[in-house]
């Protein structure tokens, strides 16, 4: 098994572990990703753009994330909710910062683009994206639409992200979004996901690009709680 698929192991003073039963892990390093369970289970992820991911081709990425195994169901409701703190060096060069996304399944020959549902920070603030097509097969590239955008999102302190989405590629999805208690986002109707034989997995974590190879991120989870995205990928001793 390749190194950034092992479990993470943690330092004596909070010991716990990645759920690798749940859990895939993509980062350059195996130790940059932390474990706490003290403190509601937090998890911590650096992402260097001098220790990119082994299988990100580009050089202008990267990436510390945790990608649960579990496929979810189109046509019903899914819920997460988590607090997050980001930090970062050579801001001002990152463009486009992820702090979770619902990517696609794709079938074989389809083209891989926009994930289905993204959660992102771009320098003027906090944005929702989507993506979606009933199209059998998609091998072409696509179009996303920016849901909201501009939205109060300030490094080094916490913010409460809390999400509903609907999965539909028949014009029946739906997805409601609160950042710090404040609904950002509600909206019903549109195509969220793709038309593929497996339905989308969640992915979180920090994951950037930028044109400084001296840009560092590190993001900050405690307090996550995913209804049918795939359980808790900490496991506490």
């Amino acid at each position: 098994m390749t190194p950034f698929f092992e479990t993470v192991l943690i330092s004596l003073m909070s010991i716990g572990k990645i759920d690798k039963e749940r859990y895939n892990i993509q980062t350059g390093k195996i130790h940059s990703i932390h474990v706490n369970c003290e403190k509601q289970n937090e998890i911590k992820f650096v992402a260097n753009m001098n220790d990119p991911w082994i299988l990100d081709k580009k050089n202008d990425r990267a990436r510390s994330e945790l990608q649960s195994r579990k496929k979810l169901q189109y046509e019903s409701d899914v819920s997460l909710s988590y607090n997050v703190i980001i930090f970062a060096e050579e801001k001002d060069s990152i463009s486009h910062l992820v702090i979770g996304q619902f990517h696609q399944t794709s079938d074989y020959g389809d083209f891989e683009g926009y994930p289905p549902l993204e959660i992102s920070w771009n320098s003027d603030g906090l944005a929702i994206y989507t993506a979606g097509s009933a199209e059998a097969a998609t091998p072409h590239p696509y179009n996303h639409i920016q849901r909201v955008g501009g939205v109060k999102f300030s490094f080094g302190e916490w913010h409460n992200v809390n999400l509903t989405a609907k999965f539909s590629y028949h014009k029946d999805g739906k997805l409601i979004v609160k950042v710090d208690g404040n609904e950002i986002l509600s909206v019903k109707g549109i195509n969220i996901g793709f038309n593929d034989k497996i339905g989308p997995y969640w992915k979180f974590g920090a994951y950037f690009m930028s044109d400084s190879d001296k840009a560092r991120v590190i993001a900050i989870y405690r307090g996550v709680e995913f209804s049918d995205v795939g359980g808790s990928p900490v496991i506490c001793e």
